[in-house]
Parts: C-alpha cells; structure tokens; sequence
C-alpha cells in the first residue's frame, strides 16, 4: 500500500477509501491473470454456502437473474504462485485495514478465494449487469467463522464504464463517491454493511473483490 489509509468517518461513512491502494503493475498483473481463468456467472446465496475441506467456499449459491447478474472468476492460492502472490499482498492489506481501523479481530490468511467481477453493457439484454442490495455475510450462521471485511478494488478507469456504482445502505442511502470509481481504488467496509452495484448503462467495469475471515462476533 502506497501510504496509509484514512477513514472518512466511524459514523457517516464506515468505509474506508483508499486511491492507489496497489502500484498500476499489480492492476495490471491481476488483469492478464483474469483473462485465463474460467468464467463463471455469477451467483447469490453466501448463506448456503459449503466449505471444501480446506475451508474453502465451494462454487454454491443459485443464479439469481433479477438480484445479480455479471461474469465472475476465482483467484486462488492453489492455483500456482501468481495467484498466490496476488492473494497474499491483497490478504496482507485487507488484514491490516481490518485490525487497525475496524478493530476487528480477524485471521491472517483469512481472505477467502479473491473474485474477480466484471459488469458489461450489452444493449440487448433484458436485465443490465448489476448486483442489487445484499449482504457479505450475517451475524448468525452455523459458519466456524464470520466474514467480516468486504472489499472492492477497482481494476477499470471512471471513463470506461458507465452506471454501475457501488452504493451503501447507511441511514439514508449514501451517495456513491467519486473517487471510488478511480483505477486503483481500494473500498473496504464492514461485510454485514447492505451495499449494491447498480445497473451498467455502458461499457465494462471490472474490479477485484473479497472477503476476510476471522472468529466470530461475539
């Protein structure tokens, strides 16, 4: 991380936003190892979820057309040590943030497999890229484990896309800020925060997102 991150608020806003979060290489590293995963569409029901015997999220849930629709692909460890350094410096930041500015006690090497996202405007589909409003995770779960920081670390420059902006449910819905949209852009937020990415009116957004792990709330 380029320098130091500051949260805008513990009660307006708690998130934290951080502009040039990782060094344009790693952007870019992160985005030719996209292009040879499996894409996936993406799917919702984090609740339902099962766990691989290394604790891993198995590829569960259900496609949801109306609550989500876009093309994910899983950056894993065990996939070679190119997703494996990608991971690590992504865990190390996450983990950080996440002790440091939301005191919450979480695990090192907690950040679940890292999903890449991509939202594309497509003028003949009925239903827009988007996910609407949900949750990371929730306070009761028969889970060993609660997640509890989510993030957001934009891969795509505000003049590539249009629409799609990831909003928060904090009192009165909060207005989307700027700067999130900027290439390098780094949102972590508290994984039980009600967010949502709004349709896509043109374009591609494509970003890296993912969750940290630690014990459970008590």
């Amino acid at each position: 991380m380029n320098h130091k991150p500051q949260p805008h608020s513990t009660l307006e806003s708690p998130m934290i936003i951080v502009e040039n979060a990782f060094p344009p290489e790693f952007l870019l590293e992160c985005l030719k190892y996209a292009d040879h995963l499996e894409e996936q569409q993406g799917k919702t029901g984090y609740l339902v979820t099962e766990m691989d015997d290394d604790g891993n999220t198995k590829d569960a849930g259900a496609e949801r057309p109306n609550l989500r629709q876009n093309i994910i692909k899983w950056i894993e460890p065990s996939q070679g040590q190119r997703a494996s350094q990608i991971w690590s410096q992504v865990d190390g930041v996450i983990n950080q943030a996440a002790r440091e500015f939301f005191g919450f006690d979480t695990w090192v090497g907690g950040t679940e497999a890292i999903q890449y996202t991509e939202y594309n405007y497509n003028e003949e589909d009925e239903i827009k890229d988007h996910y609407d409003w949900h949750i990371d995770s929730a306070l009761r779960t028969p889970m060993p484990f609660d997640r509890k920081v989510s993030f957001s670390l934009q891969l795509t420059s505000d003049n590539e896309y249009k629409g799609c902006d990831l909003e928060f449910q904090v009192g009165d819905m909060m207005e989307p800020n700027p700067i999130a949209r900027h290439r390098g852009t780094l949102i972590m937020f508290p994984s039980f925060l009600t967010h949502r990415v709004t349709p896509i009116t043109g374009g591609t957004r494509k970003a890296l997102v993912g969750w940290c792990r630690g014990p459970k709330f008590r």
